[in-house]
């Protein structure tokens, strides 16, 4: 068989562009490349169908009873990641409370973020170590005229680290954290609420999706049940007014990672927008705020 020179050969009078789609059939017909195919990905199940649950081909955000909800990974192809296969599989995750709590049993640890040397967000006529505090405080009134047993890691304006709040817990044997939050942002037009559970291991956060971390934290052991958590106080919010819905996240803060119980993360409004700002010094939303976390934890 005669091999003739590359400059001699009969294909080299058609355009490159049209001798690659030809070679990508060519491919595809041969079984070399196929569709989206990735092992890790799975049919949705019956559950989440049933459910009503709003896929977005691409995406990470879903829709559960009108609430946004973000998964650890996207849509793709109408399948979803495995990791998100035990919540879908459970989309009102009943039963994944790992512990129970209850008027006079299970302590719940409500955690004001920031204080003392740490502001926080800052606004234009407020700081948030003193909104997170004033929300806490009124939380905990609120849970115990319920009859909970509840503990602060703050009730004043006090420096705390990150481990000294997850040592408490851990020392307190709580059944529950619940962090309170307020949000910042560049942009003062930015406003809404945010709920936070602890990221599964082998994702990515909802805010760092490319940031994938193989490794288990101990507030790993209780995935669902902080799930859980947050898609409730998401959820109670959302129905009190509290808004606009920012969804419920995933992310590694020290506080939940660290947690030795189902914990959750709650943003509550921006202080850097104008508007917002003015709403987180009113009493009367305060009051929604606190008795939609109650409404909460009582479904919990």
């Amino acid at each position: 068989m005669k091999i003739l020179p590359l400059k001699e050969k009969k294909w080299r009078k058609y355009p490159p562009v049209l001798l690659l789609i030809c070679a990508l059939i060519l491919m595809f017909s041969s079984g070399c490349v196929t569709a989206f195919q990735d092992e890790n990905y799975v049919p949705v199940p019956p559950e989440a169908k049933k459910a009503g649950i709003k896929f977005s081909e691409g995406k990470r955000e879903i829709a559960l009873n009108g609430n946004t909800v973000y998964l650890s990974y996207p849509c793709r192809d109408g399948k979803i990641h495995r990791i998100d296969l035990p919540f879908l599989k459970n989309p009102e995750l009943n039963g994944v409370s790992r512990r129970r709590v209850s008027p006079g049993n299970g302590l719940i640890l409500i955690d004001p973020g920031h204080g003392g040397k740490e502001n926080g967000a800052r606004g234009r006529n407020s700081l948030e170590k003193d909104l997170n505090l004033a929300v806490a405080l009124e939380l905990a009134r609120a849970l115990r005229k319920e009859k909970y047993q509840v503990a602060l890691t703050r009730d004043g304006d006090k420096t705390l680290s990150l481990s000294e709040r997850s040592a408490m817990a851990r020392k307190m044997n709580a059944a529950l954290f619940i962090s309170l939050h307020h949000n910042a942002s560049a942009n003062s037009s930015s406003s809404g609420i945010e709920a936070y559970s602890v990221t599964p291991a082998g994702a990515g956060s909802t805010n760092s999706p490319d940031e994938i971390d193989s490794k288990t934290y101990p507030g790993n052991r209780f995935d669902l049940a902080g799930k859980r958590l947050a898609v409730l106080c998401m959820r109670e919010l959302i129905a009190a007014g509290i808004g606009p819905d920012r969804g419920v996240r995933q992310a590694r803060f020290a506080v939940l990672k660290n947690a030795p119980c189902p914990a959750v993360l709650l943003e509550l409004g921006f202080v850097t927008s104008p508007a917002e700002e003015k709403l987180l010094a009113d009493p009367s939303r305060r009051r929604r705020v606190v008795s939609a976390i109650v409404k909460a934890i009582k479904k919990y």
